[in-house]
């Protein structure tokens, strides 16, 4: 009987524990954005998730990957091949 109160006080301590984390805290919804000008899917897309996003800047970050693939003459990739490579 001990054992169990002890493993129920446990469980109640916890749950307690991660009510408070992170209270008052604004959280973000993170979009990582994988585009290349070498790719038509993503060329159609891009609008659509550009207007999205703006509407809704004040709930979410945007990051931008421009991979090698499918085109390595991407300018956006070229401009900084290192940051798109790793």
């Amino acid at each position: 009987m001990r054992k169990n109160l002890q493993f129920l006080l446990a469980i109640l301590l916890m749950f307690m524990g991660f009510q408070s984390y992170g209270k008052g805290e604004k959280k973000y919804v993170l979009y990582e954005h994988f585009t290349n000008t070498g790719c038509g899917p993503c060329a159609a897309q891009n609008p659509i998730f550009k207007q999205f996003y703006d509407a809704n800047t004040d709930r979410a970050h945007h990051i931008a990957f421009h991979p090698w693939w499918p085109s390595s003459a991407d300018p956006m990739y070229q401009f900084n091949v290192d940051d798109n490579t790793k």
